[in-house]
């Protein structure tokens, strides 16, 4: 898997399915140093390439990672979650003599629909500032957001189409998800993790917005952010009508 570019690869086979999983240790944590996050990455990374799976948004904290990722079976999910724990526990044991880590045994997987992929990101990338790590996600370095929203290089992450529909720009599709990550997300949040860890689909996910709480958010984001939350060369109201599709008028 290459790093992204302005044209960046995406999943086309049909078959492929998009998940979001969740991996965590019944211990306080898994990772101990800056050193042992790159090295999940690096594990990660190429797990990627030879299940020719596409990650789309991650987050690693200290005790749990979530993962948002279209692989050609689910199978592929667990091959790839196995190497990588298993690779990365060879590496705790030679740095640490550490005893080994125990994995959630469930299977916290749920298959994502693309009507909710933007909540699925959302959670993914809110996970930092929902466990109360910390007060912004781009202050949280180990997470897809400052690929998704601060537009960095980052080689783990490959955009998902529904992502890549927002704009042709990838400046301002990041503001446009941007837009849709402040939303309050706490309630979503929780039902996303419960149906992820009982392996139940997110298309039963009650995250429809009203027309009036579209508004009300629009236009407290436009209050608070004035003319840098629009896209340059963007009148306000064609904006609105395209935030209102992002987040899922009834």
């Amino acid at each position: 898997m290459n790093k992204q570019s302005s044209d960046p690869k995406q999943p086309s086979d049909t078959k492929c399915a998009t998940y979001y999983v969740i991996r965590r240790v019944t211990g306080k944590r898994c990772f101990f140093s800056i050193s042992d996050y790159e090295c999940y990455r690096n594990l990660l990374r190429a797990q990627l390439i030879i299940r020719e799976s596409f990650l789309h948004a991650y987050v690693l904290t200290r005790r749990e990672i979530h993962l948002l990722l279209t692989v050609p079976d689910k199978s592929a999910i667990f091959e790839i979650c196995r190497t990588v724990e298993a690779g990365y526990q060879r590496q705790l044991n030679q740095r640490y003599s550490l005893q080994i880590l125990k994995w959630n045994s469930d299977n916290c997987i749920s298959p994502v629909c693309s009507s909710y992929i933007l909540p699925a990101y959302s959670c993914v990338e809110n996970l930092p500032v929902i466990l109360r790590l910390c007060e912004n996600p781009a202050e949280h370095p180990w997470s897809s957001y400052r690929y998704n929203v601060k537009n960095k290089d980052d080689s783990l992450v490959n955009e998902h189409p529904v992502y890549s529909d927002l704009h042709a720009e990838k400046s301002e599709r990041s503001l446009l998800y941007l837009s849709y990550m402040r939303r309050p997300l706490n309630p979503l949040f929780d039902q996303i993790c419960r149906l992820v860890e009982k392996g139940r689909p997110l298309d039963e996910l009650n995250c429809k917005t009203s027309k009036d709480a579209c508004e009300k958010s629009f236009n407290l984001l436009k209050m608070k952010y004035g003319n840098w939350f629009l896209p340059a060369d963007t009148k306000a109201d064609n904006f609105y009508q395209r935030f209102r599709q992002i987040i899922r008028i009834e």
